[in-house]
């Protein structure tokens, strides 16, 4: 795949972290207090939750806040699991 390197990742700030709800960096970097990207899978977002399907709603939620508009995400985490019921 060809990820864009070197592209601002805007609105980390609206996603509150806390015991919940985690964003963890795999290919980013810090420059001036912005967050860029520097290629391949930048960002986890992860959410705890009661269940498998509220705690992806959750993490779904929390990608469309950051609206990276050079990024993408895996639309099927999850889902053979929760399909399961």
């Amino acid at each position: 795949s060809n990820y864009i390197k070197n592209s601002e990742i805007k609105n980390l700030h609206k996603i509150t972290q806390n015991k919940n709800n985690q964003i963890f960096h795999a290919g980013t970097y810090s420059k001036k207090n912005k967050i860029y990207s520097s290629g391949g899978r930048v960002l986890n977002v992860t959410s705890l939750s009661k269940n498998l399907e509220r705690a992806r709603n959750q993490s779904l939620d929390n990608i469309k806040k950051i609206n990276w508009s050079d990024g993408f995400f895996r639309k099927d985490i999850g889902w053979r699991a929760i399909n399961k019921k």
